[in-house]
């Protein structure tokens, strides 16, 4: 994996994230071994959907008893809103994961960002929150900051 830091900023260079996510295979379900990990395999899996439908799609990343991180099976809401899934019994909140869909041809770069309730949730919760903006672009943000992008295009 590639890592490389500037300010606040912290990208990853995709194509070597396989090797990279440490996926653990425990009766049927895949643990990773960080929360970004989890949020990219979220990701890669609905951002796709997410764009196709020109719907936003949501899950939860829940911390396991082991340390390790799942995904919760995402919902899919509307053009604007979803609501994540808890974790399940026995894990705790970890993160939140989140696509939006197409931004409106006369208005490019418009769904690119974290709304206010996005930002919310994440100071409420503790937990980073993971944003699938419609250019392929992964947003990090903590209550702290939007600390990091990573690329799925």
């Amino acid at each position: 994996m590639t890592f490389s830091i500037s300010a606040s900023l912290i990208s990853i260079a995709l194509p070597h994230l396989s090797s990279a996510m440490s996926l653990v295979q425990t009766g049927g379900r895949k643990k990773y071994e960080t929360q970004d990990a989890a949020a990219m395999f979220f990701m890669r899996k609905w951002w796709p959907e997410s764009t196709r439908l020109d719907l936003e799609f949501g899950s939860r990343i829940c911390r396991t008893f082991d340390g390790k991180y799942i995904v919760t099976y995402p919902r899919r809401g509307t053009k604007d809103r979803v609501a994540a899934r808890n974790c399940p019994r026995g894990t705790t909140k970890a993160g939140r994961c989140h696509t939006h869909g197409r931004d409106p041809d006369d208005m490019p770069g418009l769904y690119e960002n974290f709304s206010d309730f996005d930002k919310w949730n994440a100071i409420k919760e503790g937990v980073p929150t993971y944003l699938g903006a419609p250019s392929g672009t992964v947003y990090r943000y903590t209550k702290e900051k939007r600390i990091g992008n990573y690329w799925l295009a």
